[in-house]
């Protein structure tokens, strides 16, 4: 409760937007104002400008990587979110080598180990159902990606195509 929230408006619009993450902050001060208004009835609020909705998208990443146990399988899907908004943004693809520096210009920092492993999690390991919020880096990068691989490369060894 005592950081601060930042609010924007898209270009346009008359409503305002948590620009920086904060949505659980400010649904704990509404039920606190509803508890006693005079004490927390007021709410200050920091404007910052507009910049792009992948700047909005990138700006509750970090907050939810740096305040929540979040857990990979989240930061994998939000990764390739705001990889899509970007290239919205920009007009064409981004590949994976590109993205780390596109994602640190927004603010989050994110290694090339930890975008592989969520593209390789994203395209190959969703049927893991309830599993997938245990995933981490490690498993996939010294367990379930060498396993895949030698899979694959068995299944071309012995005859069959994809």
């Amino acid at each position: 409760l005592e950081s601060a929230l930042y609010i924007t408006k898209r270009p346009r619009s008359s409503q305002y937007m948590l620009a920086r993450g904060g949505k659980t902050r400010l649904k704990a001060l509404q039920e606190l104002a509803k508890e006693d208004p005079q004490k927390w009835g007021k709410l200050d609020f920091h404007e910052i400008q507009w910049v792009s909705e992948s700047h909005i998208l990138a700006a509750h990443l970090v907050e939810n990587t740096g305040r929540e146990a979040m857990c990979f399988w989240d930061l994998a899907e939000g990764i390739a979110t705001l990889r899509d908004q970007i290239a919205q943004e920009l007009g064409k693809p981004i590949s994976s080598r590109a993205l780390p520096e596109m994602l640190a210009t927004r603010g989050l920092e994110v290694g090339k180990k930890t975008i592989w492993a969520a593209e390789f999690a994203l395209e190959y390991l969703d049927a893991l159902g309830s599993w997938k919020p245990k995933l981490g880096v490690k498993h996939i990068e010294t367990i379930i990606r060498p396993r895949f691989t030698s899979l694959q490369e068995l299944w071309l060894l012995i005859g069959f195509e994809n």
